[in-house]
Formats: structure tokens, C-alpha cells, sequence
């Protein structure tokens, strides 16, 4: 007999052995309950609804994908993902010194510092390019949607921003809003985590031009859309990021 769960992480921690073994396909509140050893009801307590299991397995699965693991007793930020925080983290991206002292600024790939926000990008995707393995069956179309969900920004979808053509379903869509709230809030806090440790890695890096952002372009929303590329590499399966940091590149140095 399994060891019944007991919170929420160790149902998710129940779910993410489900989406390695068979895919993000095969979780459902019946599955959950099955992994976890509990009751049926047991989920529905901590998820009112599939859906909102399935965004907070979405959102687990991705931050383990990207070493964000927040499973009690385990470790945040595994090898190859740094999350920009506390001391440790701060001295860790330190920009290197160059001649005399001052930074090596160069706009070149070969030149510029190790712990520069074109490296970091770098780091973030490889790293979790390398952990994606471990979860085969993911990148499903269903998850590309569910991934995707409010990575550039706060605003969600609601059924990808659009109404439907039947007030009724409208009605329906709207009662289950609430009971979805604590899944949505998964992905967006999954999100915003991203988004915060991406800031702060841009914000150290001194070798930005003092002109890179303005009211044409604020470093937010520059921070939101190198997030969004980054996803979207991650699920169309490409190896490499080097477009990608090329722009970075060009854009900011």
C-alpha cells in the first residue's frame, strides 16, 4: 500500500512521477488520488477541479524542469540553474573584472563576463533543456498550452482571451473561475519566479548600455519576452539558444 500524502507537494510530488512515467496525459484527479494513496475527495480538497491540478502539475513540472524544486527536504536551484539569491547568489554574479580592474565589456560571445545576463540565459535554458529529459512525455500539445500559460505576462488567457459564442458556457466557464484560482496561482507564481530571477540577473549585469531600455522598450517587458523565447524553444525542442542570444546581444550590450 502507498504512504498516503499528506500535503499538497507530496500529491505533487506523486503527479510528477505520473507525467515521467506516462505523460502529462494520463494525470486526473482519479490518478492523483491512486499515486498519492489518498481518497478521491482528498484531491478534490487541495484541487477542486482537473484543471486545476493539471496547471499546479504543469507549473511543478516546469520548476523542476528549470531547478526550482520546492519539495520539502529537497534543494533549491539544482546544478545549472542559479536562482539570484541571498549572499551566495549575489557574489556568485558578480560581473569579472578586466583590465585594471573594470569590467570586460565587449560585445562578443568570447568576451563577455562568465556571470553576464547573455550567460545566464544561457545557463537557464541548457539546464533545463537537460532536466526536460527526464519528462518524455510533456511536451504534448496539451502541455505546450498549459506551459505557455502567462509566461510574458500577468494577464492569463481565459480560453486564450476570447469569449465563447454561448453565454451559457460563458456562465459555466465563470462559476468554475474560482475553483481553477489555486492552479492559475501555481503557474503565475512558477512564472513570476522566472521572471524575478531574470531581472535581477539583468539588473547586476554592468555591462548593459545605459540607453538599452526606455519608454520604447522597459527592461520588464524585455525580461518577459526572452522568458517567453525561452519556453518556446524549450517545446518546439530546439538544442541550442543561439538566436536567442544573439538578439540578447545586440539589444542590450
Amino acid at each position: 500500500m502507498k504512504p498516503q500524502a499528506t500535503s499538497t507537494q507530496q500529491i505533487l510530488q506523486a503527479c510528477r512521477q505520473i507525467v515521467h512515467a506516462q505523460g502529462l496525459g494520463s494525470i486526473s484527479i482519479r490518478s492523483a488520488a491512486a499515486a498519492s494513496g489518498v481518497a478521491v475527495g482528498t484531491i478534490y480538497h487541495y484541487f477542486p477541479s482537473k484543471e486545476a491540478l493539471l496547471l499546479a502539475v504543469t507549473a511543478d513540472v516546469w520548476s523542476q524542469i528549470f531547478g526550482l524544486a520546492d519539495d520539502e527536504g529537497g534543494q533549491e536551484g539544482q546544478p545549472g540553474y542559479e536562482p539570484l539569491s541571498g549572499e551566495e547568489g549575489q557574489s556568485a554574479r558578480e560581473v569579472q573584472p578586466g583590465p585594471e580592474g573594470q569590467p570586460s565589456c565587449e560585445s562578443h560571445a568570447e568576451s563577455l563576463p562568465a556571470r553576464s545576463f547573455v550567460s545566464y540565459v544561457q545557463q537557464m535554458f541548457e539546464g533545463a533543456r537537460s532536466r526536460l529529459q527526464q519528462y518524455p512525455g510533456f511536451l504534448g500539445a496539451h502541455a505546450v498550452n498549459l506551459g505557455l500559460y502567462g509566461g510574458g505576462n500577468e494577464g492569463g488567457h481565459r480560453r486564450a482571451g476570447c469569449m465563447t459564442e454561448s453565454p451559457a458556457t460563458d456562465a459555466a466557464e465563470m462559476g468554475t473561475a474560482a475553483a481553477d484560482a489555486n492552479g492559475v496561482q501555481y503557474m503565475r507564481s512558477f512564472f513570476a519566479r522566472l521572471r524575478g530571477d531574470l531581472a535581477d540577473a539583468l539588473a547586476r549585469d554592468s555591462c548593459v548600455r545605459a540607453d538599452a531600455f526606455g519608454s520604447k522598450l522597459t527592461s520588464e517587458e524585455f525580461v518577459g519576452f526572452v522568458l517567453q523565447n525561452i519556453l518556446l524553444l524549450l517545446v518546439t525542442g530546439q538544442e541550442s539558444c543561439r538566436t536567442l542570444l544573439a538578439f540578447i546581444q545586440a539589444t542590450i550590450y
